[in-house]
């Protein structure tokens, strides 16, 4: 018999490949012969990082960025020959705070930035950057303002959601209450949001208001997308 195990992480809890082998164990336990594949899954959010980097033989890199609150932490990305891999929790997720600290009026996404201009600074030139299991809603303003940011080119973006900039289906009202935005703080969110699509517009021509995956990220897709020229790719669709 063969079991194929593909999981997901469990947010804040396991990563993917932790619940692989959870998963495997107990299957081993109850059928001794049966034959196990593991094939560890991620959307963009938590653990993108480690299910990419062996699946296109890359290597691990480790630099200190800052976290959403500013904060120096170690985080990690992949390169395979010019090809950067990038998971934005690692610089500005949910999991690097604690539950009282989850503020998106405040937290930034200035340490996506600093990965990025890191990964560049090697040599990398084409970049996966998964988007998810962030603690922000900044529309990507931290990131952008990182020096040399605008230098990048080829950047597809890793999401499993279409949630555009703004409105009711934008990154404040559905995804801001998950990172600890109060109502009142949501609607804050949103006139910040639409300030900062308006200004997007001015500065490169295009409207991420209704663009699906804008949100994503709490909108670092539509900064990625306006600023840098970046693709949307569907996690569910491969990329090697």
């Amino acid at each position: 018999m063969k079991i194929v195990l593909a999981p997901d992480s469990f947010k804040e809890c396991l990563t993917a490949a932790q619940v692989a082998r959870a998963m495997a164990q107990a299957v081993q336990e109850a059928c001794p012969s049966a034959r196990i594949i593991r094939m560890p899954l991620a959307d963009g959010g938590e653990g993108t990082l480690e299910v990419l980097v062996p699946a296109l033989g890359a290597s691990l890199r480790e630099v200190t960025v800052s976290d959403p609150l500013g904060r120096p932490v170690r985080a990690r990305y992949g390169v395979a020959g010019e090809t950067a891999i990038i998971e934005v929790a690692q610089a500005c997720g949910l999991s690097l705070l604690r539950p009282q600290e989850r503020h998106p009026l405040v937290t930034s996404s200035r340490g996506v930035g600093e990965l990025l201009v890191a990964a560049y600074t090697e040599g990398c030139r084409h970049f996966l950057v998964g988007l998810g299991g962030s603690a922000i809603c900044d529309g990507g303003a931290g990131m952008m303002a990182v020096p040399g940011i605008r230098n990048l080119t080829s950047l597809e973006l890793l999401c499993d959601v279409d949630a555009p900039f703004v409105g009711p289906t934008g990154a404040a009202r559905v995804f801001a209450p998950q990172k600890g935005a109060s109502p009142e703080e949501v609607e804050m969110l949103e006139t910040r949001m639409l300030s900062l699509a308006a200004r997007m517009q001015e500065e490169t021509g295009v409207d991420v208001r209704q663009m699906p995956g804008a949100g994503a990220a709490g909108g670092l897709g539509g900064a990625l997308m306006a600023y840098l020229g970046a693709r949307m790719v569907s996690s569910r669709a491969p990329v090697w």
